[in-house]
């Protein structure tokens, strides 16, 4: 069984941009970055621990989809 992901609204607009910039200036590609992105994420449902911890913010961890870094909390 899969955990729960959950976006916040100022992450959703992020992803949105993305969205945005990658149908401009890449309009031939198939899967834009903001679908890599959201199914690189849907990795983090099996596998919560898949990014690096991050020692000065406690719970906090970083999923690195490059050139952007993915930032979560597992509860």
């Amino acid at each position: 069984m899969g955990f729960k992901i959950s976006f916040t609204e100022p992450s959703l607009e992020d992803l949105a941009a993305v969205a945005a910039y990658s149908d401009l200036y890449f309009p031939t590609t198939p899967e834009t970055m903001a679908a890599q992105i959201v199914d690189h994420i849907g990795l983090l449902s099996l596998y919560q621990r898949l990014g690096s911890s991050i020692a000065a913010r406690g719970q906090i961890r970083k999923l690195l989809h490059s050139p952007f870094s993915i930032y979560y909390k597992v509860f």
